[in-house]
C-alpha cells in the first residue's frame, strides 16, 4: 500500500506509514510498520533524510517498547508528536483528526 507519491521524501513517507499503522490500532500492522522502519538502510540516503530516518528508527523503538510495557506514556506521546511533525501532519488543522495521543497509564 502506497500512502503518498514517490516524490515525497523517504522520511515523510515512512513517518506517514508509521502514523497510519498506529492510527489503525492493528497490532500486526503496527509491528510491520516498525519492522519496515527499522530495516531501512541509512547508507542509501542523503542529507536531512538520514537524520530524520535515524529519528524515526528511535521513534519506532519507543513504540515497540511501549507496546511491551517498557516505556512511559509521556515518552510515547513525545514520540508521537515528533512522528506527526516528520509526517507533516498538523493535529490542530481542519483536516480530519488523527487521534494518537495516549492518556491512560500503561
Amino acid at each position: 500500500m502506497q500512502l503518498c507519491p514517490k516524490h515525497v521524501p523517504v522520511a515523510r513517507r515512512c513517518a506517514r506509514m508509521l502514523l497510519a499503522a498506529w492510527n489503525s490500532a492493528d497490532l500486526r500492522q503496527i509491528q510491520n510498520a516498525i519492522d519496515q522502519t527499522e530495516a531501512i538502510q541509512l547508507a542509501s540516503l542523503r542529507g536531512a533524510d538520514v537524520e530524520r530516518l535515524e529519528l524515526l528508527q528511535e521513534i519506532a523503538a519507543v513504540l515497540r517498547q511501549w507496546m511491551a510495557g517498557q516505556q512511559a506514556t509521556s515518552d510515547l506521546n513525545a514520540s508521537l508528536d515528533l512522528l506527526r511533525h516528520i509526517a507533516n501532519v498538523d493535529r490542530f488543522s481542519t483536516a480530519p483528526p488523527l487521534e494518537t495521543r495516549v492518556s491512560y497509564p500503561h
